[in-house]
């Protein structure tokens, strides 16, 4: 086996590589990521409730499973009035397994499970009621297992807060004339504030409208206006930005482009998040 020397950008948390195999052979592709938590592996056997592996949130847990039906036990300390938040990452990082995310309180009743039906990988937010010992489960959704079948569990502080997406990533305009993006704000429940909204990476004088997602309003139409001076044939990737409070909190979202990849690579549910909050703006002649 070979090693690589990584270096990570400044602004990157998540970066592609490729390892050297045997007599100079080479692999696909793999996901490196890189993050403030403090990072933890799981320690088998745990796959029964009293061979839990003990994690302290904020966490990000990384583990496999290792055979058909495994199952991988954590377990953690959580405050009356703690709100946390799981987020699992599997297929995005080019594993093959759909999670299966269940979360119990000491006595072994289930408190919450993530949603197995919708197109984003497995991730709950809960607030706990109790002080107390609370436990995660994780398996494999339909109980696969091996050596490439690894995940990404990170446990954070949840605030309620907002994530926002767009149904398109490309758009045509002329020099001088405007175009609307419809952005869709999902709201957590508690979280009502207006969600302020600015585009980066546009020309230097165009102009925005619209750009604010009203008070327990769900979407909004930004109207993007070009200076007359931009060249025919120019284009530019843009990222449309949401800011909000939260209490005392500053809260900020990138809108996803995952509906827009998802109708342009219908056989891939997954398509690569190092295309997902980018949009295409071109400028088109007469």
């Amino acid at each position: 086996a070979g090693s690589v020397k990584l270096t990570m950008r400044s602004d990157a948390s998540r970066q592609r590589i490729g390892v050297p195999g045997k007599k100079g052979g080479g692999s696909g592709f793999v996901s490196m990521v890189a993050d403030a938590l403090p990072d933890v592996v799981e320690i088998e056997p745990n796959n029964l409730p009293e061979q839990t592996t003990r994690v302290s949130p904020p966490v990000a847990i990384n583990g496999r499973f290792e055979t058909r039906r495994d199952r991988d036990c954590y377990e953690f300390k959580a405050g009356k009035g703690d709100a946390l938040a799981f987020v699992g990452q599997t297929r995005s990082l080019g594993s093959p397994s759909a999670l299966h995310v269940r979360l119990f309180d000491s006595k072994g009743k289930l408190l919450k499970q993530a949603d197995v039906t919708g197109a984003n990988e497995a991730g709950l937010t809960n607030r706990f009621a109790a002080d107390g010992i609370y436990r995660l489960q994780l398996e494999e959704l339909t109980h696969a297992g091996g050596p490439s079948h690894g995940y990404r569990m990170e446990v954070r502080p949840w605030t309620p807060g907002f994530r926002l997406s767009v149904t398109s990533d490309t758009t045509n305009a002329k020099a001088g004339a405007s175009f609307d993006i419809k952005v869709d704000a999902l709201r957590d429940k508690g979280f009502a504030e207006p969600i302020t909204l600015s585009v980066e990476g546009l020309w230097e004088d165009a102009t925005l409208e619209g750009e604010v997602i009203a008070k327990d309003k769900k979407d909004t139409k930004i109207k993007i206006t070009l200076p007359k001076e931009v060249e025919v044939g120019g284009w530019r990737q843009i990222k449309i930005v949401g800011r909000a409070k939260s209490g005392d909190e500053e809260l900020r979202a990138v809108a996803s482009t995952m509906p827009a990849l998802r109708k342009r690579f219908p056989e891939m549910p997954f398509p690569p998040v190092d295309l997902d909050g980018k949009v295409t703006v071109g400028v088109r002649g007469d």
